[in-house]
């Protein structure tokens, strides 16, 4: 057998894994937040941005907002303290970065893209 150019020479490579832990898995059932828990529906606009962007929806409470870049690493961390936030993103280069929202125990997250 050869590992050639076409379709009739490709070979299968099959990967197992073994978990000791087994703990939740097969269990998909639907899951509740309870309203004292959760941050609130917080907005990025615009997706994707140029040079500033705007967070809506930012609660009374103390609150922090990183972004990450595809490498993990945390190219800006900002204090929220309004109804609306802007943050200033003129100095990141374009491309695709992480966000994460967080107050106390609470975390939301999401993507956010660079022009």
């Amino acid at each position: 057998m050869f590992w050639g150019d076409t379709s009739d020479d490709e070979m299968m490579i099959t990967m197992a894994m073994y978990v000791n832990d087994t703990t939740g898995l097969g269990i998909f059932e639907n899951t509740t937040i309870d309203s004292h828990h959760s941050l609130g529906n917080f907005q990025l606009f615009p997706n994707p941005a140029n040079d500033f962007i705007f967070i809506a929806g930012t609660p009374n409470k103390a609150c922090s907002i990183n972004l990450i870049n595809v490498l993990g690493e945390i190219v800006l961390k900002q204090n929220l303290d309004s109804n609306q936030e802007i943050i200033d993103a003129s100095s990141l280069v374009s491309g695709v970065y992480f966000y994460t929202i967080s107050s106390n125990k609470n975390i939301q997250s999401g993507k956010l893209i660079i022009k």
